[in-house]
């Protein structure tokens, strides 16, 4: 999928500094608009899930205990992973102890993420298409949008366009030094989301298939990543098992998986409100936990159980499961992001559960009070968000009609892993990971289309 244009050394290292200088202007300059727009009011910066991460690193800070307990004892936390409270320790430890500090420097890595992508795109196909890919992340509003809340989210979209140019180096040179630092990278992802942690498998299997290479190099740098990864999270689970969690990295996954994933599955399917569904499942969880106290003394034993009761559920009902997932409204463009930062439009109006439930046309209605005009405000990153996908959906019938099917899977694994994983359950801010492969695929597909027009005329 690579280009063979030359480009003179002297011309490429000037024409490297102006691109990367012009893209992250455009990036930064966007993301700091919104960033001055919403600071005066700072509950704009934040979601039901932000106080998760800010009181443990609040805690990491000044008493080195990951926590989120206001004060002594602090009890260790067990629902989220360390990365993102330490990512926001660090920055609290230079600046004022405020969401927007970090929403600040979230801003300045998500500009210089694109020039990253920006990086990748040309050392394949050339400054044109590079500038492409570059400017597209720079104005995608799923990623504007993400680095300007205190959440995960940000930074994880960031560190999946880290781990892109690393595999997009280890492609060029077949170095496993790139594995190793690939694989160390998934690892921080993982602590950062725990989504990650099962991108390892796309990972084996990725270094295992890729065509060109001898079996004993394919090997060696598969068990060396599997070996890297586990490393880089193992010592969590140790210290969540030695704080009496269990060896775990966190307990999220049996919430998520059955107050989430499988409600979101069953409102689906009994055409009744998720939010309702939601609050009555927890409270029989409370009742279940608090009369069998000693059979759900630790975390790790409640969590067990609701990954127990999704698995049944699942399994009574697995085509309602399935058919959830299959959300074309997952890609729809971060519109709401924007109008919440801008004080436009509020979340946590039951939206959601509208979009599950009754589709996006009526989703949008409840969210905008009937004011479809404001769409046209928005129309231009709508255009990008459709011409990527378009295009990209034209790259992988290109990639089906050659049989490249390595680059498929390897296209799945950067993009689609990351829709599915989310589960039923999925906000507009989920589909950035996403966006950087999809851009990608869209430069490769242009620039095919682009070469048949000229071979035809």
């Amino acid at each position: 999928m690579s280009d063979t244009s030359v480009q003179s050394p002297s011309c490429a290292r000037t024409d490297w500094f102006r691109d990367f200088f012009l893209i992250f202007l455009v990036a930064a300059a966007l993301r700091l608009a919104l960033f001055a727009a919403a600071l005066p009011y700072p509950e704009r910066f934040q979601e039901p899930d932000t106080a998760t991460y800010y009181l443990p690193a609040i805690n990491l800070l000044h008493h080195f205990s990951f926590s989120k307990s206001p004060e002594a004892p602090f009890l260790p936390e067990e629902f989220r992973t360390p990365g993102y409270p330490a990512f926001a320790a660090l920055v609290f430890a230079v600046l004022p102890e405020r969401h927007a500090s970090v929403v600040f420097v979230q801003c300045l890595l998500s500009a210089f993420a694109c020039c990253l992508l920006y990086g990748v795109a040309r050392s394949w196909w050339g400054r044109k298409m590079g500038l492409l890919v570059g400017l597209a992340q720079a104005l995608s509003m799923s990623g504007v949008v993400n680095s300007l809340y205190f959440l995960s989210d940000g930074l994880y979209s960031i560190l999946v366009i880290l781990q892109i140019v690393l595999w997009a180096r280890y492609l060029q040179t077949h170095a496993l030094r790139w594995v190793c630092l690939a694989s160390a990278c998934l690892g921080l992802m993982t602590l950062t989301r725990p989504i990650g942690m099962m991108w390892i498998i796309p990972q084996i299997f990725l270094l295992l298939t890729e065509p060109g290479q001898p079996w004993k190099r394919r090997l060696i740098a598969t068990v060396v990543g599997l070996l890297i990864f586990q490393a880089c999270i193992i010592p969590w689970k140790l210290h969540n098992a030695h704080v009496g969690i269990g060896y775990t990295l966190c307990t999220a996954a049996g919430s998520t998986l059955y107050l989430n994933n499988v409600v979101a599955s069953e409102a689906a399917r009994t055409n009744t409100s998720g939010d309702i569904l939601r609050a009555q499942w927890g409270q029989e969880l409370e009742q279940i936990f608090a009369r069998e106290r000693q059979r759900f003394a630790t975390p790790q034993a409640r969590c067990d159980y609701q990954v127990q009761r999704s698995l049944e559920i699942m399994k009574a009902h697995p085509l309602a499961y399935a058919k959830a997932h299959l959300k074309p409204w997952a890609l729809l463009p971060n519109v709401n992001g924007v109008f919440q930062l801008l004080g436009i439009a509020g979340g946590q109006r039951g939206t959601l559960d509208i979009l599950t439930r009754q589709g996006v046309v009526a989703a949008a209605n409840h969210y905008l009070d009937g004011r479809w005009w404001l769409l046209l405000l928005m129309l231009p990153w709508i255009a990008l968000q459709g011409a990527a996908y378009a295009l990209a959906t034209c790259g992988c019938v290109l990639l089906f009609k050659r049989r490249l099917w390595w680059e498929i899977m390897a296209f799945l694994a950067f993009s689609y892993y990351y829709i599915f994983m989310v589960g039923p359950v999925t906000l507009a801010r989920y589909q950035e990971p996403a966006m950087p492969a999809i851009f990608l695929l869209a430069a490769w597909a242009l620039l095919q289309l682009r070469q048949s027009y000229r071979n035809r005329s």
